[in-house]
């Protein structure tokens, strides 16, 4: 099983569509339909959007991620839900995830809860072979846990002026969490969203980004179009709200670069 994070401290750079996408498309593969393990979506974004978009809300806190992280020991085997998508399951966020950070302020390994938390969900539950995680816009004790309990990371990152400012803010972060909690975290790949090939500023942004991080950024970039705005508006990924356009594709296409990434890190 490969635990999968999809992190940035910004908002608005893709890592919601990207959990979901890169789920959907795990999910999708040759592989899966000889029976190959699930993948498990975890919305640990206290916002909720991958929950939002999925229709699969929860009341009680204790039905939803923040139970990953209160009572990690617990039987967790009852949080992940089947959603509409084949072969993806969700374990929804609730919104008192966001007081998570005075919650566990004074616990002892607060930083490994998720990890333990996973570890206990996974052990007896539905032969799941990635787990992806979409984690909020911030830095605090949530997207330490995501960080921690993953064993790679995908980060997204628009080939715009500001956000490629932040992005060797963000690699700092991740050798950090290395430093001191998961030193076997590996950063997968930066993944260039929101690309709209049609402007010569999205073009020299993205050749700027390839210049600076090299091997780092993903061989496939995800084109930006208004489609992967409607497909969540129907509780679905563009792989079946529109499976030939080129965000679909391009999605496919990351899902096996992906997986050859992980199994050469093996």
């Amino acid at each position: 099983m490969t635990i999968l994070a999809i992190a940035n401290a910004k908002g608005g750079v893709g890592k919601t569509t990207t959990a979901l996408t890169l789920a959907a498309a795990l999910a999708d593969g040759p592989a899966s339909k000889k029976g190959s393990p699930r993948v498990l979506l975890v919305d640990l974004d206290p916002g909720g959007g991958l929950t939002g978009i999925l229709r699969r809300p929860v009341e009680d806190p204790a039905s939803s991620a923040h139970r990953l992280l209160t009572e990690p020991e617990a039987d967790l085997s009852a949080l992940p839900q089947e959603t509409d998508i084949p072969g993806v399951d969700l374990v929804a966020s609730h919104p008192v995830m966001s007081t998570l950070d005075a919650q566990l302020s004074t616990v002892v390994d607060r930083e490994f809860r998720l990890r333990t938390g996973l570890a206990s969900l996974t052990a007896g539950a539905r032969g799941y072979g990635w787990v992806v995680l979409d984690s909020g816009p911030y830095m605090g004790i949530l997207s330490i846990n995501v960080l921690t309990a993953a064993h790679a990371v995908v980060l997204p990152l628009p080939p715009e002026f500001v956000v490629l400012l932040g992005g060797r803010m963000l690699l700092d972060y991740v050798q950090q969490i290395r430093d001191h909690f998961n030193p076997e975290l590996r950063i997968l790949g930066i993944l260039p969203t929101m690309v709209d090939a049609r402007t010569r500023h999205a073009r020299e942004m993205l050749d700027q980004l390839r210049s600076v991080f090299g091997d780092l950024v993903f061989e496939q970039a995800i084109p930006y179009t208004v489609r992967l705005k409607e497909a969540p508006i129907l509780g679905a990924s563009i792989l079946s709200y529109d499976p030939s356009c080129r965000a679909a594709e391009a999605y496919r296409a990351l899902a096996g670069e992906v997986q050859a990434r992980c199994r050469a890190s093996v």
